[in-house]
């Protein structure tokens, strides 16, 4: 029931949150890290990719730079999962009609501002993929209204 699916949620956020701190840890734990990255691949690959991307949006600002970045990268992959931009001016169809614009747009401006090139470009591929799908003009739309107590708007670039 309900029941089981919020405490889904509750230990799949626990353990995406422990992946990426173990992801952001230092060189010489590396064979953890490997283990973490791959972890997240495959739950990327095969895992609730709308919740997962949900879950994603808060980590694309992580305090350590390798994590945020490999959020960026998951969300992108999320977003292509999801078909996100396949059709032109198509909108968010399917799974990705529940999307949260908003709190996705943040969430890019906090990966494009990021400290490395993967996660940066991640980044600009989501923004890609978002302003395919809605258009050119609905995108700046959205943009504007997502940053506007930001005057920085870096999705907008």
């Amino acid at each position: 029931g309900s029941v089981g699916n919020v405490y889904m949620s509750y230990k799949l956020a626990g353990v995406l949150t422990l992946l990426l701190g173990v992801i952001g840890a230092g060189m010489e734990k590396r064979f953890l890290r490997d283990a973490a990255d791959e972890a997240l691949d495959a739950a990327v690959s095969s895992g609730p990719t709308l919740h997962l991307l949900a879950l994603l949006n808060a980590h694309t600002r992580h305090r350590r730079p390798s994590a945020a970045s490999k959020a960026a990268v998951l969300q992108e992959r999320c977003l292509g999962n999801l078909r996100v931009g396949t059709v032109v001016n198509g909108g968010l169809q399917g799974d990705a009609a529940s999307i949260d614009t908003m709190l996705l747009i943040r969430s890019l401006k906090w990966g494009l501002e990021g400290r490395e090139q993967a996660g940066r470009d991640a980044a600009r591929k989501s923004c890609r993929r978002l302003q395919r799908a809605v258009g050119a003009t609905r995108f700046g739309e959205l943009v504007d209204q997502s940053l506007e107590k930001d005057t920085r708007g870096s999705c907008n670039r």
